[in-house]
């Protein structure tokens, strides 16, 4: 599989969110733009009415004694230097402004009075004011962008699919020549080739981190047994761990050098149940007699699991069922790595016998489990049998009766032939009443 189809795979899905991201900043600006005009009209509106009360309201012997106030407080400075200052101040407000926000500019305020005559300095206070609406919107949508991640300017986005949007934007996660690994369970075990061979299809990068790695110096690479690439220092520090492949190939439990990403994820998956004996590793239970011996303790556990569960004096029983993994109480041939290492070490046939031997002690003292046990009808014998008993119970395919082993005689069942008998009784009754 080439690093684009794995790329295209795997990362389709952060494409996405990227795109959702973009539609809820875009809705948030627009959100944001309607709340700043209402409030800058409102604020407008006022000034307005502000501004024509005072004039209303002030008479112009009070307006003749503010500006003989303010003349005289012009007076006592120096004309030049103030306009100097005040015109290099305006120029540093008006380029920091045009930086941090498109949308304003610097604006000059009228005179406030222009009955002071030609003895009045000319000196302008300098003020913020909003752009129009129009030129507002135009800069908030510049401002606002896509997002595109490294690596993406050169791609041409096409906004006729979505799909073949997605597609071209998921070439981010990697390169053509270079994917990072990703998270997958391989359980065989890589084959062995030359370093100088392996490294020239990993075009000449590492494995991990893609960085570039001359011919000369492909000696220093650390090579991962679980993934069979090659990795550079940095990702790769020595780490071992069990190999899931040569244990379900050849039962090896050897820790062997594998790079950090490898060693987090065997980690994470340790516990899990991932590994189903019928699909893979399906020669271990005729290589393993420990294993083969599990089966047949967890097969009877799960046989009378069903007869505990139906009575009411069992609790302390399924208490110390509870002890093994959930998935052994539920499903058979399903392990963990933690498991098999486990039945290797000697320890969880052990366990499994002594909660079976718990429960089966219980069965044999119960009335209520008794009472819903088999007899044999062929040797017609007292004792009661069950289905878990597997080394000396045999269950009928049809009707699930159970009977001796030595006892049972195929085609031959004798609930089966009393099911039939009752069922010929009943078509020839319906034939004599038609």
């Amino acid at each position: 599989v080439s690093p684009v189809s794995v790329c295209v795979q795997e990362n389709a899905h952060f494409i996405v969110v990227d795109m959702v991201l973009e539609m809820l900043e875009n809705a948030k600006w627009t959100l944001s733009l309607d709340q700043w005009r209402s409030t800058m009209d409102t604020n407008c509106l006022m000034c307005k009415e502000r501004h024509k009360s005072s004039a209303q309201e002030s008479s112009p012997q009070k307006q003749t004694f503010r500006l003989h106030r303010h003349k005289v407080k012009y007076s006592r400075v120096d004309p030049r230097r103030e306009r100097y200052k005040r015109r290099h101040l305006d120029e540093d407000m008006k380029m920091s402004h045009r930086e941090t926000h498109p949308c304003v500019e610097q604006q000059t305020q009228d005179k406030a009075e222009e009955e002071a005559g030609k003895d009045e300095p000319k000196h302008q206070m300098k003020t913020l004011s909003v752009l129009s609406t129009d030129k507002m919107t135009t800069s908030i949508l510049c401002s606002s962008c896509s997002y595109q991640l490294p690596g993406t300017e050169n791609v041409a986005v096409s906004s006729d699919s979505l799909t073949e949007e997605i597609r071209q934007r998921t070439r981010m996660r990697g390169s053509l020549s270079w994917a990072p690994p990703r998270f997958q369970i391989i359980f065989t075990v890589q084959p062995t080739h030359r370093r100088s061979e392996v490294v020239a299809s990993q075009h000449f990068l590492c494995a991990g981190c893609g960085t570039e790695v001359e011919p000369r110096y492909i000696k220093k690479l650390r090579y991962c047994e679980y993934l069979g690439r090659y990795f550079c220092d940095c990702c790769h520090s020595g780490s071992e761990a069990v190999i899931p492949g040569r244990v379900l190939s050849c039962w090896d439990f050897g820790r062997y050098p594998v790079s950090d990403f490898s060693k987090q994820l065997l980690d994470s998956v340790w516990q899990q149940p991932l590994f189903d004996l019928t699909c893979v590793g399906k020669n271990l239970y005729s290589k393993v007699k420990e294993l083969d011996r599990f089966r047949e303790v967890q097969d009877q556990l799960l046989g009378i699991k069903k007869l505990l569960k139906a009575c009411r004096l069992s609790q302390s029983v399924l208490a110390e069922l509870e002890h093994l993994p959930a998935h052994l109480r539920e499903q058979s041939n399903l392990f963990s790595m933690d498991d098999l290492q486990k039945v290797k070490k000697g320890q969880l046939v052990p366990q499994a016998k002594a909660v079976l031997q718990s429960a089966i002690t219980h069965v044999e003292n119960c009335e209520l489990c008794l009472a819903r046990g088999f007899i044999c009808e062929f040797c017609r014998e007292k004792d009661i049998i069950f289905p878990f008993q597997t080394d000396i119970c045999k269950r009928c395919p049809e009707c699930k009766a159970c009977f001796h082993k030595k006892c049972f005689v195929v085609k031959k069942c004798p609930k089966c032939a009393r099911i039939q008998s009752r069922k010929d009784r009943r078509n020839e009754s319906m034939k004599s009443d038609t």
